[in-house]
């Protein structure tokens, strides 16, 4: 039998094997062709099915290629090459090729399909766009090219253009649950949280246990502020995936917002499991275990906090009140000056005057308080305070005026009205010569 007949009976054996589905066989069938004949198109394409058929996208390219050295308008072999350099993830080679196979097929479906495809992975989402236009004009029913035409609107930020073509996918489609979700979250991108959640709802119903659909209700029902439907649907995600992240901060800003500290302390533990230098979660959890009096873990967290983001105002400042309630008044002082540096504010002055009292630095104490004054905060405490120093320099009259200022601005408070009534007092003993 002569070389040429031999190839023809390995190419026919071998087109029989690929339409039974034996890729792996007809592949080795292919590579007995006499080595010594002139390559074949027929040959060499046929390889780069097989090749990529078996997920050898490398194989299949070299082979398309040279299979394309020989016929080089072949649109099969143009468009084979475009699909293989997008598996590869080589997305400019593909869009290279997909457009010279639609110079010769410009209506071509699955090649416009895997074009838009193309440019949506490289970000271009005006292109992609254009692409998935021309696709809808060819096959006005194909609904994946709706879906994908309304996804690259949302991701190019055309919003309204977006959540057009994807109501019209939904009369196209009612049942289609991705489509659901994608109307969902082009409300939710346009601040329609109520309309949103309708369609994540929906989602839901149609097919439960989407652990993105679940995260966008929990979303939805905390911009709503309705923190116990939140927490039901973050408890839901969690029975799915234990460690949504997600969901943990969905739980965390829940009790927060509640000040539900000791339940906020439990969930905050298990983000930081899983993100053990996350500055906010530690500044948080200082924070949480300061409201439950635990100062020296509070201060713990802080430290750590601090250490990943020196210049946060809020960490220094806590950190300040757990040195303040340990009695460590130079390092709650010094703490607050470098707070300072970064935002100057009448919560820090105050505490800087509060720290100067203790350590009997009264004009430093007087001089932080009334900068304190200047920030027109908490007006009636500040202007005790002032009292209270002037009462430890022993300037009773002085300390009766401040008093009585902390008493116009609150005049029920009972403690403001017992410093007056000590001034008094103290005044009177005075004048008694005691």
């Amino acid at each position: 039998m002569s070389s040429s007949s031999i190839n023809t009976y390995y190419l026919i054996q071998a087109k029989v094997l690929m339409e039974q589905g034996d890729f792996r066989t007809a592949l080795q069938a292919l590579k007995n062709f006499n080595s010594d004949a002139e390559p074949s198109f027929e040959v060499l394409k046929n390889l780069g099915i097989c090749c990529g058929e078996l997920n050898d996208y490398h194989s299949a390219v070299d082979y398309f290629k040279k299979a394309l050295a020989i016929k080089a308008d072949d649109f099969y072999t143009l468009s084979q090459l475009g699909y293989h350099y997008h598996f590869l993830a080589d997305f400019d080679k593909s869009i290279d090729y997909l457009n010279k196979a639609l110079t010769i097929e410009p209506s071509d479906v699955p090649c416009l399909f895997q074009l838009g495809g193309c440019y949506l992975q490289r970000g271009a989402f005006e292109q992609a766009v254009e692409v998935f236009k021309k696709l809808i004009k060819v096959s006005p029913m194909h609904t994946d090219a709706h879906y994908l035409l309304g996804y690259s609107y949302r991701m190019n930020n055309q919003l309204k253009l977006a959540l057009l073509i994807h109501l019209n996918l939904e009369e196209m489609a009612p049942e289609n649950t991705t489509n659901m979700v994608q109307i969902g979250i082009c409300c939710m991108h346009m601040q329609q949280y109520k309309n949103a959640l309708q369609y994540f709802l929906k989602a839901e119903y149609f097919q439960p246990g989407i652990v993105e659909n679940l995260n966008h209700i929990c979303l939805c029902y905390f911009k709503l502020n309705k923190l116990d439907k939140v927490k039901d649907y973050a408890h839901k995600v969690l029975a799915i995936e234990p460690s949504n992240e997600n969901a943990l901060d969905d739980l965390a800003h829940c009790f927060l917002l509640e000040q539900n500290y000791h339940a906020a302390i439990e969930i905050i533990h298990q983000i930081l499991t899983l993100r053990p230098q996350h500055q906010f979660y530690l500044a948080k959890l200082g924070e949480c275990y300061l409201h439950e009096q635990e100062v020296l873990l509070a201060l713990h967290y802080l430290e750590r906090a601090y250490k990943l983001a020196s210049d946060c105002v809020s960490v220094l400042q806590n950190k300040a009140l757990c040195l303040l309630k340990l009695g460590a008044y130079n390092l709650a002082q010094k703490t607050l000056l470098e707070a300072n540096n970064y935002q100057q504010s009448g919560r820090n002055y105050m505490q800087l005057g509060w720290c100067a009292k203790q350590l009997q630095q009264y004009e430093k104490a007087m001089e932080h308080y009334k900068k304190a004054l200047s920030f027109n905060v908490e007006l009636a405490y500040v202007y005790n305070c002032l009292g209270m120093v002037y009462q430890d320099m022993q300037d009773y009259s002085q300390a009766l005026s401040y008093h009585v200022k902390a008493k116009q601005v609150d005049p029920t408070n009972a403690g403001i009205q017992s410093q007056i009534l000590k001034c008094n007092l103290y005044m009177d003993k005075q004048c008694l010569g005691g």
